[in-house]
């Protein structure tokens, strides 16, 4: 799976941008969890817990009793060597956590 993100930087302003834009906020969700690293490999593992109210992340409840897990590196092209790291470390985690390929580009359709 290849992807490609931009980076940009943002204000302490973002949600009135969002807003005069059209974008309506739903909720908001804090990510509660570690990261780890090793080599090019980051892995990241957490809970999303909604707020309540806006803003108060003093009373977050989980969204789900499960965590999330997130693996991911950055190469310069899909022949790359050390993708078979990431896939080693995949194989491993199988017995325990289930991974999925994300593709940004592929519609949800269910």
């Amino acid at each position: 799976v290849s992807t490609q993100s931009t980076g940009a930087q943002v204000g302490a302003n973002t949600q009135t941008f969002l807003t005069d834009l059209g974008f309506k906020m739903d909720y908001e969700v804090v990510m509660k969890g570690k990261r780890y690293k090793m080599k090019q490999i980051e892995t990241t593992i957490y809970k999303v817990q909604k707020v309540p109210k806006l803003g108060d992340v003093t009373s977050t409840t989980d969204i789900s009793s499960q965590s999330l897990v997130e693996m991911s590196m950055q190469v310069h092209n899909l022949t790359d060597p050390s993708i078979t790291e990431l896939l080693s470390l995949a194989e491993t985690l199988k017995p325990i956590v289930k991974l999925e390929k994300y593709d940004p580009n592929r519609t949800n359709t269910k």
